[in-house]
């Protein structure tokens, strides 16, 4: 069975041990640092005599590296991604703070945990308001500010029966509780940070209403920081191209936003204009109307088609946007639509289809679509 040197200190980075095992599938060691996935978290990530360790599983008590090569020697330098195994502690350990306060003020239950590359997500059994999500927020972080210890303990008989802990399992022996002083004690294989000030800062990014409660997405440590580095250099660069303040972007939202929805109505009622002049200015008691338009949208088709019908009911309507490259969408309606598109659609390998109006895209040539409508 594999030691697991990350149970005794989360904080090794390189260490040498022996190879009891290599081959395709893996590698076994006889004691090891790198954390095997559970709990909700990947295994980690690293070196074994320079050979790349993908991932990091346990099975049968032991804790296969899963390897790109075999490893082929006796003894093993081995060396974890710090970076990405540093970041899990640290955003295991938020997690912790988050989950403890939780169950402390409210007596929510955290009910599942997933920690990603990216974020960590976190299922709680009770939902919250927006002032519960900003209180929670703000006592995480005075607890990370705090420097409390984080530990862990292996209670046995009456001292674990005794021990108020958060777990999602029942347990009974080898039982280790990880303990966050003043603030949780939770049953963890994981392992995590010395001190709550290593967190750096929790940020709730997200949450939402999930399975009879509540779904929250969270960011600590580095995690945290990249999400800032991203959304400062975002809004660095809406700000500079509109000639705003920092903290101005909610405003250039709201500006654009009127900006594009009066560019949108006065773009509809350019093309309400260009469909009546087109459609109204036809030559009456014709058998059927064609109507082609470079960068008109389905709706605008569908206006076109409706104006033409009405005007002209006694006659076919097909209204066409696109060009030979991409394709055509299309409207058809009017008198024998229904005939008309059957043998469109045959013809042409058109897709769509319809009741009264029969609407769809068709790769065909502009050429051939009017001599097939005889216009």
């Amino acid at each position: 069975m594999t030691e697991k040197l990350y149970e005794k200190d989360s904080y090794i980075k390189n260490f040498t041990a022996k190879i009891i095992f290599s081959d395709e599938k893996g590698t076994i060691l006889d004691k090891t640092a790198f954390f095997p996935e559970g709990g909700g978290q990947y295994g980690d990530t690293g070196y074994i005599n320079g050979v790349k360790v993908t991932d990091t599983v346990i099975k049968d008590g032991n804790v296969y590296h899963i390897t790109e090569r075999p490893v082929d020697a006796d003894e093993a330098d081995c060396t974890l991604d710090w970076s990405i195994r540093y970041n899990r502690m640290q955003n295991h350990t938020g997690e912790h703070i988050l989950s403890g306060v939780i169950h402390s003020k409210y007596g929510y239950n955290n009910v599942g945990f997933h920690l990603s590359n990216d974020e960590v997500t976190l299922d709680v059994d009770g939902k919250f308001t927006e002032d519960d999500i900003l209180w929670l927020e703000e006592e995480v972080n005075r607890i990370i500010d705090e420097n409390r210890t984080v530990y862990c303990i292996y209670p046995e008989g009456n001292e674990l029966e005794n021990l108020d802990y958060r777990s999602k399992l029942d347990l009974t022996e080898g039982v280790r509780i990880v303990v966050i002083d003043g603030v949780d004690k939770c049953a963890c294989c994981a392992p995590h940070v010395r001190t709550t000030s290593e967190v750096g800062v929790l940020k709730i990014v997200k949450h939402y209403n999930y399975k009879n409660g509540t779904r929250m997405h969270i960011l600590c440590g580095d995690f945290a920081r990249r999400d800032y580095r991203i959304l400062s250099d975002m809004n660095t660069r809406i700000v500079n191209a509109s000639s705003a303040k920092r903290y101005e972007l909610t405003e250039i939202f709201d500006r654009k936003e009127a900006e594009i929805s009066a560019l949108k109505e006065e773009l509809r009622a350019f093309k309400t204009s260009v469909i009546e002049k087109t459609v109204l200015t036809q030559d009456k008691n014709r058998e059927v109307y064609v109507y082609f338009e470079d960068k008109f949208t389905m709706d605008d088709l569908i206006r076109m088609a409706d104006l033409s019908v009405n005007c002209y009911p006694d006659a076919l309507t097909a209204a066409f946007s696109g060009n030979d490259t991409d394709g055509y969408n299309f409207v058809i309606g009017g008198k024998d639509a229904k005939e008309r598109f059957a043998d469109f659609k045959a013809k042409f390998n058109a897709r769509g289809g319809g009741r009264d109006m029969y609407q769809g895209k068709v790769s065909a040539a502009k050429e051939s679509l009017i001599l097939h409508f005889n216009y």
